[in-house]
């Protein structure tokens, strides 16, 4: 079978390095916004974003209060799974799910993870159904992230 519609235009996977020295490997049609510690990345159809956000441990408090003040605007509109492991960039983090109780809230994923003097977080967004679809495939995005272990002064 030969034709138009048996065309399947593939995507090449691209590092992108952030300002500060934070590394993801992306699909190069994904936009990125970097404002120094923190990125903005967005599907092309907009309908899926990936956060991350860098923070000094150095007044930050502990790793779990970090989870929590990670998770302090979120209230009522979703269901949380528990914490688990998973390992991003090399290193032991953890994740957790935020499903969301109506298609009217976006759905989220949210990681947490530790290099050296440095927290990151990561969430993952998008609507129920889509993150129901595509949720793995934003999830190997989100591994491939290397945060740097200390903020160049």
């Amino acid at each position: 079978m030969t034709g138009e519609n048996e065309r399947i235009e593939r995507d090449e996977m691209v590092e992108f390095k952030s300002h500060v020295g934070n590394t993801i490997v992306l699909p190069s049609q994904w936009s990125v916004e970097d404002n120094g510690a923190n990125l903005e990345i967005s599907s092309p159809d907009g309908a899926a974003q990936i956060y991350v956000y860098t923070y000094t441990t150095e007044g930050s408090g502990s790793l779990a209060d970090f989870q929590k003040t990670m998770l302090s605007d979120f209230q009522g509109g979703w269901e949380f799974s528990d914490w688990e492991g998973i390992e991003i960039g090399g290193l032991a983090a953890q994740k957790r799910h935020l499903d969301a109780k109506d298609d009217s809230t976006p759905a989220f994923r949210i990681y947490v993870l530790q290099n050296g003097e440095c927290y990151h977080a990561l969430f993952i967004t998008a609507p129920p159904t889509i993150m129901f679809l595509n949720g793995d495939f934003y999830e190997e995005i989100v591994t491939t992230f290397r945060g740097i272990a200390a903020i160049r002064r």
